[in-house]
């Protein structure tokens, strides 16, 4: 017989070639079954949802207070967000928050050491398309509905948002999977969106962006801040979602697109303002700063001393937190490093580098390494194989809450989508 992870792989593939090219296929591993986790772990993707939004609101509204001075703590806040920021950046956000001041990420994705613990939010976050037609697969070979259509989903989302039945979009991807992205735009375009301009593959097509097709738009799908501003439309862009005439998701505001927004729930003049149950949602994020020490073993040691601990001691993650003016380094998880895998020297380098940078207006942070191994099995090569790696947990949301969930499992402590990645759809346990 047949193993069912076959079948899946075969309808998959074919689903994907029927939609984007016959060349095209999905391109990481795939669990030999859907990943089984507790209810009450399944259910947390859920019910995450509303603080997640809470989160988001009360950091933008911090960030508005820190840019026009509207606390005490402002001038702190300010001088840890945007210190060293080009000018023109700031004036950037300065007259975005004016203008759109309550304006928050739709789409986004929770990246997840163990399920329950948010190490990131990447915002707006690809692979829905993915994990959503991996899901449609899944439930043809077992023969029953268990989740609802991603493509549905988001496209009742947008209509809600937009209030047009046949909304008109710009969108502007930038993912590691072009496979994703051709999946998303093609799917969603058949449900009833308009898109006005082709698929961005690569950064000419960037170059083809007009002011009309901004005019003639009601929302703009697109990736952070840092990649918008460089497009030929941007200003256009701020000045049409200002008017409220378009939708801009995810919004031109820097901070969403800031490792450096998991550090403000525990951050000495911003921690009072965000409840205990978010709080719980995040590992401790701290700020590298001069003249401050890490918390280890509940006492505070200096980062030559940390450095200097045996690497199996030293169980923190570090993360470039600036999410603008080093994106290449950021982007893919290139600026992340587990000092449990560091020598002393490189340790105290990444450090000083960390420190060097906070004084050039870049910022980085640490979180406590919180990944575990689990056993899986996967396809390789039509063979089964049992494997042993580390996970990420993700669920991907819209306006309305959840649409999906997906775990990855690598051999790597970065685990990233990629040939040797494994992907598995989530179910609840029996």
């Amino acid at each position: 017989m047949i193993p069912k992870v076959i079948q899946v792989q075969k309808i998959l593939n074919k689903n994907i070639a029927s939609t984007i090219g016959k060349d095209k296929k999905f391109t990481m591993l795939l669990a030999n079954k859907p990943f089984s986790l507790s209810k009450e772990e399944y259910q947390g993707f859920d019910t995450q949802y509303e603080k997640i939004k809470e989160f988001f609101t009360i950091t933008n509204d911090l960030v508005y207070k820190a840019l026009f001075h509207k606390t005490k703590e402002a001038k702190e806040l300010y001088n840890l967000i945007f210190l060293g920021k080009n000018q023109e950046i700031i004036n950037e956000q300065r007259l975005w928050y004016k203008n759109n001041k309550n304006s928050l990420p739709m789409f986004f994705r929770t990246d997840e050491p163990q399920p329950g613990i948010i190490a990131e939010i990447q915002c707006p976050g690809s692979g829905i398309a993915q994990v959503g037609e991996l899901q449609k697969a899944w439930e043809q070979v077992l023969g029953k509905k268990l989740w609802p259509d991603w493509d549905r989903q988001i496209v009742k989302d947008i209509i809600k948002v937009t209030k047009k039945k046949n909304p008109k979009l710009i969108y502007l991807p930038r993912s590691s999977c072009i496979e994703d992205a051709e999946l998303f735009y093609q799917k969603t375009a058949e449900l009833g969106l308009v898109y006005l301009n082709p698929l961005v593959k690569n950064n000419n097509d960037y170059k083809r962006l007009t002011k009309k097709m901004v005019l003639d738009a009601n929302f703009i799908k697109a990736h952070s801040y840092g990649f918008q501003r460089v497009w030929p439309i941007f200003k256009e862009m701020v000045k049409s979602a200002s008017k409220k005439e378009i939708t801009i998701d995810v919004p031109p505001a820097l901070i969403f697109n800031m490792k450096l927004n998991m550090a403000l729930p525990f951050y000495k003049r911003t921690k009072q303002y965000y409840p205990n149950y978010i709080h719980l949602l995040f590992p401790e994020t701290i700020v590298i700063e001069p003249n401050k020490k890490i918390r280890f073993e509940n006492k505070k040691i200096t980062y030559e001393e940390y450095s200097d601990l045996p690497d199996r001691k030293r169980k923190h993650i570090l993360k470039s937190a600036s999410g603008i003016s080093i994106p290449d380094i950021e982007f893919g998880g290139r600026g992340v490093f587990s000092l449990s895998r560091t020598s002393r020297k490189k340790c105290l380098q990444l450090f000083k580098q960390a420190l060097t940078n906070y004084k050039e207006g870049e910022r980085w942070v640490i979180q406590p390494e919180m990944n575990k191994r689990y056993e899986y099995k996967t396809l390789k090569h039509r063979k089964i194989i049992q494997e042993s790696g580390y996970a990420k947990f993700s669920g991907f949301y819209g306006p309305n809450g959840l649409i999906a969930r997906r775990a990855f499992f690598k051999n790597y402590y970065k685990v990233g989508g990629s040939k040797e990645t494994t992907c598995a759809v989530i179910l609840p346990k029996k």
